[in-house]
């Protein structure tokens, strides 16, 4: 059996979530696969064993502080870690698919591993902690230090250590990992279920007032890993008049008191459009509204994080304007397929300057944004992935298949959880 373990999985959006859900009930029409996952975030708060759409889960109990308070975030990750190891050690797969989500998890697959003596794939979300390092969180002291060690001890491991992006690649096998134990695998978007819709047949377009104004647009997480001071200050400055363009943003997040605060200090509230998270049922008209997304990333996280909602944009038929470190992966798709911008993380000059240009130019963002459906539908579909994750599944167990294990004698009181036959 395999065991999926990720604290965020359907119905949660967060952290891939729902990508990991459309994943791993595929994988699991092929594979004997259960999840073990956390307490959701969406209201629906039930513990202990669900079914969805074929998979077994079972959601288990840890500390729900909020996220914003760093000390309970550290209680969440340890508290589902250790709830995780019971329902593992209980359970005794054959193989770990393991999100690095919380970032210790990765850590806990490699004493799991030596416990139950399974093989473990390890799937990086973002790097910890670098992450935390390049944001001035933490300091690189000896317990820091230690953490990066024991990290660096799982991916190497791992049977495979499968990252999001080339950047995040490199960045791992600086670390000491064997390039050949090394996978990307990008995230991926359903471009069946994201599709373009007309501007003039958006109900978004329609109920917000779009329709004569370009609309520059930011959807996501407002968190700490996004540069919105940049963005926004750019934004501030762009001498194109303001009857012109309109400023639409999206989200929840830590930062998001910060943004609506620095939104009021550039005196930008009367051109802006601020929501709350859009229904994912909905995702692909909201996301349709834009004329051009933005994507800002902060300096010094290439590698540490990878914006997945790149490949949804792109689905919805929109280009987008990646304020990022030169040569990053999103960048770099930009400009190579002609499906974007490209403006340097930290410049205000320069990402005002492209915004104008976009502003002056709809039809060049028009094509942009036909383009982006393309390569959507060619490279980043759903689709391509699973058969990536099948292909490496099946490697996996056809070099390390699973070893029977002897069934429980009869004269023990209750049985002990063993593997479904079809595991071995």
């Amino acid at each position: 059996m395999i065991l999926l373990l990720s604290r965020c999985f359907y119905p949660d959006v967060e952290g891939g979530g729902h990508n990991l859900a459309t994943l791993a009930c595929s994988l699991g029409r092929s594979f004997p696969m259960e999840v073990v996952c956390g307490r959701s975030y969406t209201g629906v708060d039930q513990l202990g064993y669900q079914s969805y759409d074929g998979l077994r889960i079972l959601r288990v109990p840890h500390t729900r502080f909020p996220k914003k308070w760093k000390l309970g975030r550290i209680a969440n990750w340890i508290t589902f870690c250790i709830s995780a190891a019971v329902a593992c050690l209980a359970l005794r797969p054959s193989l770990l698919f393991v999100q690095t989500d919380p970032p210790i998890l990765g850590i806990l697959s490699v004493i799991l591993s030596r416990l139950i003596r399974c093989q473990i794939i390890l799937n990086c979300r973002d790097l910890y902690p670098d992450v935390a390092i390049e944001l001035g969180i933490v300091r690189r002291t000896w317990l820091v230090r230690f953490f990066d060690f024991l990290n660096n001890i799982a991916y190497r491991e791992a049977r495979a250590t499968v990252a999001l992006g080339e950047d995040m690649a490199r960045r791992i096998a600086a670390k000491g990992v064997p390039h050949e134990k090394l996978i990307v695998i990008p995230n991926t978007v359903d471009t069946t279920e994201i599709v373009p819709i007309q501007r003039s047949e958006n109900p978004y377009v329609r109920s917000l007032g779009l329709s004569s104004r370009f609309t520059i647009m930011y959807s996501g997480n407002i968190g700490l890993t996004q540069d919105f001071d940049t963005f926004l200050r750019a934004v501030a400055q762009i001498p194109t008049c303001r009857s012109r363009w309109l400023l639409l943003l999206a989200g929840e997040g830590a930062a998001r008191s910060t943004l609506e605060t620095t939104l009021k200090d550039l005196n930008l509230l009367e051109n802006t459009i601020l929501l709350p998270s859009q229904p994912r049922e909905s995702l692909g008209a909201f996301l349709g509204a834009g004329s051009l997304h933005v994507v800002p990333m902060k300096k010094g996280l290439q590698g540490c994080v990878v914006p997945g909602k790149v490949y949804t944009i792109m689905a919805a038929g929109r280009p987008y304007l990646a304020v990022c470190e030169r040569g990053c992966d999103i960048a770099s798709l930009a400009m190579r397929e002609g499906c974007g911008m490209w403006a340097e993380a930290g410049n205000v000059e320069l990402v005002r300057n492209s915004l104008t240009w976009a502003i002056d130019h709809p039809q060049e963002i028009e094509v942009m944004g036909r383009k982006a459906r393309e390569v959507a539908v060619s490279q980043f579909d759903t689709e391509i992935e699973i058969r990536q994750w099948h292909s490496l599944f099946q490697s996996v167990l056809d070099t390390h298949p699973p070893k029977p294990r002897a069934r429980p004698s009869s004269n023990t009181g209750s049985p002990k959880p063993t593997l479904d036959s079809k595991a071995g």
